[in-house]
């Protein structure tokens, strides 16, 4: 009966050529690609060549067939995931109109509740609206 055995290694391949391979709970670094297969080497594929140039990390699979002793190299790029950008700050401009527009809501609804306004939110308030006419 055929058996496959199957062997798949991660590979992060780094611009002076070096590589390091790493298989469940261990890892090694080599001088390139074609030290850590040797011969293997010369059994991938031109595109999967390609692909170890494209590609900053990879896995090999490696599949023995138990029977014939064939074995089958095969790279597969791992692209990185999109990264979402930090969230930076929010633009000091929308800030004050954000702020000018809080301040505006707040006075109202103090006058509605026939509040006293606070002197503080007058202040701020004539300060936003001059640094908004800008």
């Amino acid at each position: 009966m055929e058996k496959i055995i199957k062997h798949v290694f991660e590979i992060k391949r780094f611009e002076d050529g070096h590589i390091v391979v790493c298989e469940h709970d261990w890892c090694k670094e080599y001088e390139s690609l074609q030290a850590f297969m040797g011969e293997s080497y010369g059994k991938l594929t031109d595109h999967d060549r390609m692909a170890f140039l494209d590609a900053d990390k990879f896995n090999l699979s490696l599949s023995i067939n138990s029977e014939s002793k064939d074995v089958i190299f095969k790279l597969d790029p791992i692209w990185p995931t999109a990264v979402r950008p930090l969230i930076g700050l929010v633009p000091l401009f929308i800030w004050h109109e954000q702020r000018f527009n809080d301040i505006k809501d707040a006075m109202k609804r103090y006058i509605d509740a026939d509040r006293e306004i606070p002197k503080e939110w007058i202040s701020e308030y004539q300060t936003l609206k001059g640094w908004l006419k800008k």
